[in-house]
């Protein structure tokens, strides 16, 4: 069965982190990069959000790397 979610979106800080956070609560783990999420009024460069996406799962700074760790596994 399906174990991971990958998350992109625009709203960081609202829509996508509600959903993750619901991910979370169903068992799923969840993996990101900064290329492909953002947020209108912080960016995702926003130290306080990306802390709290480290802390929820998996953070990888170029999206190209978030590939090779899904594929590699």
């Amino acid at each position: 069965g399906i174990e991971q979610l990958v998350f992109m979106g625009v709203n960081a800080s609202g829509c996508v982190r509600s959903t993750v956070k619901s991910a979370l609560r169903e068992g799923y783990s969840i993996a990101t990069s900064p290329e492909v999420i953002s947020d209108p009024l912080f960016g995702f460069e926003d130290e306080n959000i990306i802390r709290e996406y480290e802390s929820l799962g998996k953070v990888f700074e170029r999206t190209f790397d978030l590939q090779h760790y899904l594929f590699s596994r």
